[in-house]
Formats: C-alpha cells, sequence, structure tokens
C-alpha cells in the first residue's frame, strides 16, 4: 500500500522540467490523474520516459524507479523497468549494467510475446555489443531484431534497426551498403517528416563519407544533422556529430576551427551532465594539439580522458587512449614508459578482440624493445604483428611490420636478414602503390569518359538543333504509319512474352513440385532414422536397466550372502571374493551408465534445460574445462522429438570441443521467444577450417541432419573473441 501511495503522490512531484507542454504529454497527464490502475500507471509512465529519452537522461532513472515502486505482478513492469534502465545506464557509461538490463529485456519481450518488443530488446543488445566493439555480435542481433521488424512489417522500425546496423557495417569497411541503408532511411524519414530520423540519417551519411574522404559532402551533412538535433534539443547527438565535426576540421589541417569546436563540445558535456561522451571528445582534441606540437595540453587530455575511460570500463576507448600515450612516451623518448602504454592497450584490443589494432599495437611494442636495445623481443613482437596481418589480410599491418623487421635487424647488425625483410617490405609497398595507382586512374578515365560523353551530347544536341525543322516535316508524314507498327509489333511481343511466361512458369512450378517432393521424402526418412535410433536407444537403456542391471544387482545380494558363508571365512578367500565383488560394482555402474547415455532418463522427466545442465556437469566435473549455461524464457516441455534433437546436438557439440578445440572455456545458451528456440555453444579454443569442417566432419553432418528434420538452421563460425561459435535456431509455432 506505501509503494502505491507514493506513485499517486509522485503525479503532482513530477520533473516539471521535463514534462514540457505538448499534446501529447498533456493528454498523458489528463490520463495518469483519471487513473488508478496499476497496468495503466506503468504504461503511462513508460510512454512519458521514452518521449524524453534523447534530451533527460536522470528522467529515465527517475520514471523507471516509480515504475519499479508499483505494486504489480505483470511481467509488462519488468519490461518497461528493465528498457529504461538500459538505456540510463548505456548512457551513463555502465556498460555491465546495460547488459544485464539488455537480456531481463529480452526476457520480459519474449514472455509478452509481442514483436515490437522483441525486436526493440534485441536491437538494444546488438547496440550494446556494437558499442563494445563486438562487431560480429552486433550483426547477429541486429538480424534477430530486423527479422521481427519485418515480420510485423513495420518500416520505420526496420529503417532504425537499417541505420544502426549501418554503423556496424562501416566499421566493417562495407561501405556500399552502409550507404544505401543510410539512404533507404533518409527517404523513409523525408515522406514521414520524421525529424529524428533524418537527424540521425544526416549523421550516418556524414559518417560514411568522412570513411570514403569525402570531406566537403561529409561536413554538409554533418551541418544539417546539428541543426536537427539543436531543434531536438537531443544533446549526446549533437555532441558526437560536432566531434565528428571537428575530426573532419583536423583531417583538412584546420586545426584553429577543430580546437574550437571541441572545446565548445566539452561546455556542453559539461551542461549534460552526460559524462562518458567527454571522453572522445578529449582524445580528439589532444590529437589536434599533437599536429600543433603543444605537448604538454595533449598529455593533459589524453590523461584525463584515461581516467573517464576507466571510470565508466569503456574497453575501446582504453585501448585507444594507451595507444596514443604510448606514442606520446616514443616520441619523448620514454621507451619504457612508452612500453607500459604500449602492452596496456595490447591487453585490452585482445580482450575487445580487435585484430587490426592487436597487429599495431604489437609492432609499436617491437620498436619500443627496439629503442631499449632488446632484440628477441623486438624480434618476437614485429614476428606477432606480420602473423596477425597475414591472418586479417591487412597489406597495411604487413608493411608496417615489415618496415619493423627491417629496421629492427639492421639495429641489431644482422643485416642479410634485415636486407631481406626490406624486400618484402619493398615488394608489398609497389603493390599497394600500383593498386593505389591503378584505382586513380580507373577514375581518371571514368572521369574523362563521362567528359567526352558530355561534350559528344552537346555537339549532338547542336546539330540536332539544325536539322530540326527537317526532321519534324518528315516525322508529321511517317509518324501515323510508325504507330501504326508499333502497335502491331507491340501486340506481337506481348503475346509471345504472355505465352513465354506461362510455359516458364509451368516448368519451374513442376520443378518445385518435384524438389519439394524429394525434399520431403528425404526428411521423412531422416525422421524415420532418428526416430528408429532413439527408439531402439530407449529400448537397448531400459533393457539394460531393467534386465540386465537388476540381473546384475540380484547376483551381487546373493554374492554378499556367500561372503558371509564359510567359505570366506580365510584371509586369502575374503580378498579374492572383495575383488570379485568390486569387479561386479564397476559391472552394475557401467550397465547404468550406459543405459544413461542411450536414453537420458532427467531427459525424459524433467526435461531440456535440466538434462542438458546435467550432461555439462558429467562431462566437465573432472576436467580442467570450466563452463557456463545460460537460459532464457524455457520453463515449459517442449515437443520430445525438439527436446531430444536438442539435446542430441549439444551432446555432439560438446564432443567435438573436446575431441578437437583444445578449448579450456565452454559457454552454452539457451533462449526461446514467441517464434524461436535457439541454442549457442561456444568455445575459446584454436577454431577449425569451417569449410571442410562443413564438408567433411561426420559429428557436424550428424548435427546438420538433426536439425533439418526439426526444421532448424544450423551455422558454424569463428567466435568474437577466439575459437567457435555454433548457432542452431529452432522455429517452435
Amino acid at each position: 500500500m506505501t509503494k502505491f501511495i507514493f506513485v499517486i503522490l509522485s503525479i503532482f512531484s513530477l520533473n516539471q522540467s521535463a514534462l514540457a507542454s505538448t499534446p501529447k504529454i498533456d493528454s498523458l497527464k489528463r490520463h495518469l490523474q483519471n487513473t488508478k490502475n496499476p497496468g495503466e500507471l506503468i504504461d503511462i509512465y513508460y510512454k512519458i520516459a521514452t518521449e524524453f529519452q534523447p534530451v533527460a537522461i536522470d528522467s529515465l532513472y527517475y520514471y523507471a524507479q516509480i515504475i519499479q515502486n508499483i505494486e504489480h505482478d505483470e511481467i509488462s513492469k519488468i519490461f518497461a523497468y528493465s528498457n529504461l534502465m538500459y538505456s540510463y545506464s548505456r548512457q551513463k557509461g555502465q556498460y555491465p549494467e546495460a547488459k544485464k538490463y539488455a537480456l531481463q529485456n529480452i526476457y520480459a519481450a519474449s514472455q509478452l510475446n509481442e514483436l515490437s518488443y522483441l525486436s526493440d530488446s534485441y536491437t538494444n543488445l546488438a547496440i550494446y555489443y556494437m558499442e563494445q566493439s563486438q562487431l560480429d555480435s552486433a550483426s547477429l542481433y541486429y538480424k534477430i531484431a530486423l527479422d521481427y521488424a519485418q515480420t510485423i512489417p513495420d518500416p520505420v522500425r526496420v529503417k532504425r534497426i537499417l541505420g544502426n546496423y549501418a554503423n556496424v557495417l562501416i566499421k566493417q569497411g562495407n561501405l556500399t551498403l552502409a550507404r544505401e541503408y543510410a539512404i533507404i532511411g533518409l527517404t523513409i524519414d523525408s515522406i514521414s517528416m520524421d525529424k529524428s530520423g533524418l537527424a540521425t540519417g544526416f549523421k550516418l551519411l556524414g559518417n560514411i563519407n568522412l570513411y570514403e574522404a569525402r570531406y566537403d559532402e561529409s561536413l554538409e551533412a554533418y551541418q544539417k544533422a546539428i541543426a536537427l538535433f539543436e531543434f531536438l534539443k537531443d544533446t549526446s547527438n549533437l555532441i558526437t556529430t560536432r566531434n565528428n565535426q571537428a575530426i573532419v576540421y583536423d583531417y583538412i589541417k584546420n586545426y584553429k576551427l577543430a580546437e574550437q569546436l571541441h572545446l565548445s563540445n566539452l561546455s556542453l558535456v559539461e551542461k549534460s551532465g552526460i559524462e562518458v561522451d567527454k571522453i572522445s571528445v578529449l582524445v580528439n582534441l589532444g590529437n589536434v594539439y599533437e599536429k600543433q606540437n603543444r605537448k604538454t595540453e595533449q598529455k593533459k587530455m589524453l590523461d584525463e580522458a584515461l581516467f573517464l575511460a576507466e571510470k565508466f570500463d569503456v574497453k575501446s576507448s582504453k585501448a585507444q587512449i594507451n595507444n596514443n600515450l604510448g606514442n606520446f612516451y616514443y616520441y619523448e623518448n620514454d621507451f619504457n614508459q612508452a612500453l607500459y602504454y604500449f602492452k596496456k592497450a595490447l591487453e585490452a584490443h585482445i580482450v575487445i578482440g580487435n585484430k587490426n589494432e592487436e597487429a599495431l599495437c604489437r609492432s609499436n611494442i617491437g620498436w619500443a624493445y627496439k629503442q631499449l636495445g632488446n632484440k628477441s623481443n623486438s624480434i618476437a613482437n614485429f614476428e606477432a604483428a606480420l602473423a596477425i596481418a597475414h591472418q586479417i589480410g591487412s597489406k597495411d599491418k604487413r608493411l608496417i611490420s615489415l618496415d619493423g623487421l627491417a629496421t629492427a635487424y639492421a639495429h641489431f647488425g644482422d643485416y642479410k636478414k634485415a636486407i631481406e625483410y626490406k624486400d618484402l617490405f619493398i615488394s608489398l609497398n609497389d603493390s599497394i602503390l600500383g593498386e593505389k595507382t591503378q584505382n586513380r586512374m580507373a577514375e581518371l578515365q571514368a572521369k574523362y569518359e563521362s567528359e567526352k560523353k558530355e561534350r559528344e551530347i552537346d555537339r549532338l544536341k547542336q546539330t540536332d538543333a539544325l536539322n530540326n525543322l527537317i526532321i519534324n516535316e518528315k516525322e508529321l508524314v511517317i509518324s501515323r504509319l510508325n504507330w501504326q507498327r508499333t502497335v502491331f509489333g507491340l501486340s506481337g511481343l506481348i503475346i509471345f512474352l504472355i505465352a513465354f511466361v506461362l510455359t516458364r512458369w509451368m516448368k519451374i512450378k513442376k520443378e518445385k513440385e518435384k524438389a519439394k517432393a524429394i525434399l520431403a521424402e528425404r526428411e521423412a526418412g531422416l525422421q524415420a532414422v532418428f526416430a528408429a535410433t532413439e527408439d531402439e536407444r530407449k529400448r537397448i537403456a531400459k533393457d539394460l536397466h531393467d534386465s540386465v542391471g537388476q540381473q546384475l544387482s540380484g547376483l551381487k545380494l546373493a554374492w554378499q550372502n556367500h561372503l558371509l558363508g564359510p567359505f570366506s571365512h580365510s584371509v586369502e578367500n575374503q580378498q579374492y571374493l572383495s575383488k570379485l565383488s568390486d569387479t561386479l560394482d564397476d559391472a552394475i555402474a557401467e550397465v547404468r551408465s550406459i543405459s544413461h547415455q542411450m536414453m537420458p532418463r532427467i531427459l525424459q522427466e524433467e526435461g531440456l534445460v535440466p538434462a542438458i545442465s546435467d550432461m555439462l556437469e558429467k562431462v566437465f566435473r573432472n576436467s580442467p574445462v570450466s563452463f557456463t549455461f545460460e537460459h532464457y524464457g524455457v520453463e515449459d516441455r517442449l515437443d520430445e522429438k525438439i527436446e531430444i534433437g536438442l539435446y542430441r546436438i549439444c551432446q555432439e557439440l560438446v564432443s567435438n570441443i573436446i575431441k578437437h578445440a583444445s578449448a579450456s572455456k565452454v559457454s552454452v545458451q539457451l533462449f526461446k521467444n514467441a517464434h524461436l528456440l535457439i541454442l549457442l555453444v561456444e568455445d575459446n579454443g584454436k577454431g577449425m577450417n569451417y569449410e571442410t569442417g562443413k564438408r567433411e566432419g561426420i559429428g557436424l553432418l550428424n548435427i546438420s541432419s538433426r536439425v533439418e528434420t526439426i526444421h532448424g538452421e544450423f551455422n558454424l563460425e569463428p567466435s568474437p573473441v577466439s575459437g567457435t561459435l555454433a548457432t542452431i535456431r529452432i522455429p517452435i509455432n
């Protein structure tokens, strides 16, 4: 009762600065005063909070606490609270808390079985992974969110997801697809006059132009975004967009204007209270000071930025700032300090999984060791950088590491090796320059051809103008005849096309029906094989347990009675009979173990989650491998075929990890929402050759066949950190 009174009283003490007078807010306030229903109160407070999400971060926490204190047991309360706390935590830079609330939000959305909520909750998780630079995980969850949005269908939600997904594509280097998504979003927002969407779209377009070195177009797009964000009073996006605009001025060497924008941004951050946004501004301002040789100011900016990055545990920022500090000390000839910060940056990049930056950090460490006269460590780090560059296919990072190896070997007097690596460096550099030259020549040729065509068109237009009078007279005479011929020709062509399309359609239809029949027959065969296998497993398990097991147990009782007889009194006989008893115990245990492996009783009696948990505990109990098992939304029993299938799939994947992966950690996750059951099995092992593994592995073929029989999807890919990630998605409705 106390909590409910708190909620009613809070109606009269709402933050008036947050509740600005708009028709929508006025309507919500009237509704708020006219209801005492807990479910309606939660819904209204949630709508008010999300209305002010871009401009009042502390209001998110305020309304989340109001909702938390409403006495209501419905899952809608968990959804609203976790959604607001996710947004609050993320914008405050509290990333571990943000992930926790994102997972709670997915669970609540799954229970509510609302497609729009599911789409938004998976988008939240994708944004979290994107900001943590875990791009593969971000892509996975964006695709899931996009599936739900397209199922609704909801073009505006699809546009918003594509806009966020485009930022991942930019970081992955797929600028063409990112630009396509940005233009789709701007088109939809222009039609609907969505100012917030337009602002985000122009910001995204500015980022793409910046990566493509189209600086004028980038500044133009950023300026449009800034004007809209100022109109919307969206401080967070305004700060990041102006920060990007300052970076453009830095690139074109207008350092004065870049510094002014960064300093103005710092003032804006102080007013907004979004302290985590200050990190990137400080780093970029430090870069401007570095190019002006203002060392003291540069160091001050980097130190303050590192303090904030560690405070909010922003891993990508910690990596970047430590690397910048390493460079600072390196060029100040303090190589020990440089080495310290380069190693800190390397640790952060390894945690993030950014191989590109890891290669660069390895080279930086190699240079520092070279300056300190440590040959072995210098060469080892340059070679590690070269190996990573080969692995990720980065010619630029290969060039840096080859230059480092050549310089290091020369520095330490091994001129033969130095010449060898210098030749490799020159060869690769020539190759890169050749590619750039070819690309530039292609651009110039295309430009020349375009201008040539334009000149030709102008000449033809002038010729056409002189001949227009004669042509017009002739056209008047022959136009009627041409029209008649055209009509007859088109009629014949249309009849031919219709006949061709109908024939082709019938042929395709028959082929599809034939393929469908073959697929159905194959699937029925697979289902029959697996069903027969499982039935035989059950029969053998039952026979072993009920027949052989009972007989062995009876034999043990008889044997124990015999031990009490006169034959067992001698010490030698007792020892001999004791060994036979141990052998009998082992046989009973072995029969019971085989019976349970053939068909686990816990799977039949308690279901999939306890069975997987029991299997993992038994497999890894006495091994050095640690494991985690997380599950969300799998409370009820599933179809027996699905439970058995997923259990066997998980069993096979774990078996493969033990046999081949050399892993020390295994993570198993099981999610269930309204339409899908998702199993994720991830290890940190040595990975595998995914092409030959998928083609030749018997275990993987068994998994693929089992997944097909329950109409699911099976995907195997490198883990975002290391090792392998297996994903199984099973439709449940």
